[in-house]
């Protein structure tokens, strides 16, 4: 499975980015095709805090924009959103670790 990570999504939505080509050019046949992938949800979190941040980009995305880019990602089938999960969670120290032989136990 490939997970698309935070730069990838930016210069595939702006198409001012100087690797707008080249990211569609990759992302096209993931976002189309047939088999898994997948997307952090901090990635979208990161996404949409650049891309409509006035400092980075100008003209910045509007949150409109943004958000629908990400509807569009959205729409494939084959999409897989990640995200830490309540056994991680468990299983983890106060630094964010993972505890030696707690990795893959879940709460039961």
């Amino acid at each position: 499975m490939i997970a698309v990570d935070t730069n990838l999504l930016i210069f595939a939505h702006r198409r001012d980015a100087p690797d707008h080509k080249a990211a569609m050019e990759a992302l096209s046949p993931v976002f189309e095709g047939m088999s898994a992938w997948a997307l952090p949800w901090p990635c979208l979190h990161e996404f949409i805090g650049i891309v409509t941040r006035p400092g980075i980009y100008k003209p910045a995305s509007t949150l409109s924009e943004a958000f629908g880019f990400v509807d569009a990602l959205f729409a494939s089938p084959q999409l897989h959103l990640l995200a830490r999960s309540l056994a991680l969670n468990h299983c983890c120290n106060s630094k964010g670790g993972v505890t030696q032989g707690e990795a893959g136990k879940g709460s039961g």
